[in-house]
């Protein structure tokens, strides 16, 4: 008896929370009933009833569309309100939501139970569970990017992380990504497209990174997106980008960037390149850079927009050692760079903007002299108005070392090496010697 009792009697786990999922549901809402590894859907059509595509147990049809009573559906197993695309895509009224529900009833054909809701609620007939499922997907980030989608905004960059590179797209609403990629059905390699987010998606890990907006003005989100769709359709040789990443910010900040080409084009090591990001996004206008170079380290002013004033080798000119503004990715060259304000503790740094503009004030001057006039004594005098050098005075260190020692054994050899290396150090031109720039 307690057994035919216990088999007839519902667990009532969820029942109470079910019961208040049920007292706040409004007509055309969905309802997601979470199963034991996946999830059945239904359309709230009020009254305490509920429309849902599913299987008929007392007939050969596999699935139909039914109406039946909440809790015949519920099973004792948890219930939520799901209106979760509310935030991409425009819902439908309530009335009419259940009335196309209504019109589906004792109909087959669809998908699954959640491609009937999202059919009824947005005229969209998307199923998560069919994507990753039928494509036999891995759920591991599944969760994670429908977060990353229900925060996007028009015109937000999204990453989409693959073994070993990244794919970019701009996000244009409604679920919606317009990206620079290949066409598999086609014999063109590469063009602009618009396609669903989940198609772009392919389970990897998916992040927003407008990374750049710290250092550069973005665009108006409305204006992202249209400057991307101006370009739909390019195809090969007519698409004026080297990839998505470029792609991506073009149409956010009119400025063609991509930090993928700019490594694996150029076979750059990628020990530094996340770290070096970092510290490109930390940046400020008047910060002074140091490049760790092998043995000695380069000196440069930060300038905003991912710009650095240093001097430098002209490249192409005939300049030798000039005064140039440049792109710091150009000037990193895959070496470690730390932002070294070092000298803020001993004496009181000049405005960042003032920094800049005394910089600035200095471009195009030639001249190099590794001991009073290199990269360094430079970037000290936009900062503190001071020509320092620890890098010279270090080698002036060891040029005088070896002078009085040579005067001490009294070997004329020595000291004369020192002598003839300090002069020589004195008056070396970066034209001549790439060394301490």
């Amino acid at each position: 008896m307690m057994d035919g009792i216990a088999g007839n009697i519902r667990n009532l786990l969820f029942r109470s929370g079910n019961r208040d999922a049920l007292s706040r549901c409004k007509e055309g809402d969905l309802l997601q009933f979470h199963r034991a590894g996946y999830s059945d859907w239904g359309v709230y059509a009020g009254h305490g009833r509920v429309i849902h595509c599913t299987k008929d147990d007392d007939s050969e049809v596999k699935v139909e569309v039914r109406e039946d009573d909440f809790w015949d559906v519920e099973e004792n197993d948890r219930v939520t309100i799901n209106n979760g695309f509310d935030k991409n895509k425009d819902a439908l009224p309530g009335w009419q939501v259940v009335e196309r529900a209504r019109s589906k009833l004792g109909l087959t054909g669809f998908k699954n139970s959640e491609h009937f809701v999202h059919w009824c609620r947005y005229n969209w007939g998307f199923s998560g569970q069919t994507e990753f499922l039928s494509q036999k997907k891995n759920f591991l980030f599944r969760e994670r990017n429908q977060d990353v989608l229900s925060r996007c905004k028009e015109g937000d960059l999204l990453q989409f992380h693959r073994a070993g590179y990244s794919d970019w797209g701009v996000y244009a609403g409604h679920g919606r990504v317009i990206h620079c990629t290949k066409d598999d059905d086609s014999e063109v390699k590469v063009e602009v497209r618009e396609d669903d987010f989940w198609d772009v998606e392919e389970n990897d890990r998916v992040t927003i990174n407008n990374g750049f907006d710290k250092n550069k003005d973005a665009l108006p989100g409305w204006q992202v997106v249209e400057r991307a769709r101006s370009k739909l359709g390019l195809t090969g040789d007519n698409v004026p980008f080297k990839n998505s990443e470029h792609f991506v910010h073009w149409c956010r900040y009119n400025w063609g960037f991509s930090g993928q080409t700019k490594f694996l084009s150029q076979k750059k090591n990628f020990l530094f390149r996340e770290r070096n990001q970092d510290v490109l996004s930390s940046c400020k206008e008047g910060d002074l850079l140091e490049f760790h170079r092998l043995g000695y380290a380069h000196w440069a002013v930060y300038v905003g927009n991912g710009r650095v004033i240093h001097r430098t080798e002209d490249k192409g000119g005939k300049a030798g050692v000039m005064v140039r503004e440049d792109d710091f990715w150009d000037v990193e060259e895959n070496d470690r760079v730390t932002i070294n304000n070092g000298m803020d503790k001993i004496t009181d740094p000049l405005p960042g903007g003032k920094v800049v503009k005394r910089a600035r004030s200095k471009l195009g001057e030639t001249g190099y002299n590794m001991m009073f006039k290199n990269c360094e004594h430079f970037v000290r005098w936009c900062r503190y108005g001071v020509k320092f050098s620890g890098q010279a005075m270090a080698a002036g260190s060891v040029i005088g070392g070896l002078i009085a020692f040579g005067a001490v054994m009294a070997n004329p050899v020595l000291a004369g090496a020192g002598a003839f290396i300090g002069a020589m150090m004195a008056g070396m031109n970066k034209g001549s010697k790439k060394f301490l720039h």
